[in-house]
């Protein structure tokens, strides 16, 4: 029984902490900055701004009509 709760408790601490160390990382802050940087270095060299000021286009929206 001994053998069994030592051998047990090393393979948990020894697995859990591969899994931890290899999953991926927590709310993938990492990948959204490069991936932001990509997009601002594309932009630039397309000659865009960084930032549009409409996120779509005005003429495409349509509105409900005015009640007056």
């Amino acid at each position: 029984m001994r053998m069994v709760f030592f051998f047990g408790i090393s393979v948990c601490i020894v697995l859990g902490t591969v899994f931890i160390y290899y999953s991926p990382e927590r709310g993938m802050k990492d990948w959204a900055r490069r991936e932001a940087e990509r997009q601002i270095k594309r932009r630039e060299a397309l000659g865009l701004p960084i930032i549009e000021m409409n996120y779509y286009d005005p003429n495409t929206v349509v509105l409900p009509p005015e009640d007056k």
